[in-house]
Parts: structure tokens; C-alpha cells; sequence
């Protein structure tokens, strides 16, 4: 996938600045906090046919 950073900024920024949590002591959590991720559940409605279909 290629987002254009000129073209769409909304977009590459939040596929760029999204990351996992990190608890009190700073380590990885295995959860992505779900805000500001329309772009990210548009492609992922996008491909799921794909997914399930393997």
C-alpha cells in the first residue's frame, strides 16, 4: 500500500502515527487504541473479502 503524504496528509498521518500501548512501565501492550482510524477501517473493509477468502 502507498499513500501519497502530498495527496491524502489526513490519511498518512494516521497510518504513520498510529502504534500499540505501553502500560505504567512502558513495555509493548497488544492493543491498538481505537481512535482517529477511519483510512485504517476503510482498507481493512477494503481487503476483508480477500482475508477470509486466503
Amino acid at each position: 500500500m502507498v499513500i501519497d503524504s502530498e495527496r491524502c496528509p489526513l490519511t498518512f498521518a494516521e497510518f504513520t502515527l498510529k502504534e500499540y500501548m505501553r502500560d505504567k512501565n512502558g513495555a509493548w501492550i497488544d492493543e491498538i487504541p481505537d481512535s482517529n482510524d477511519h483510512s485504517i477501517d476503510a482498507a481493512r473493509y477494503a481487503m476483508m473479502e480477500d482475508v477470509l477468502r486466503g
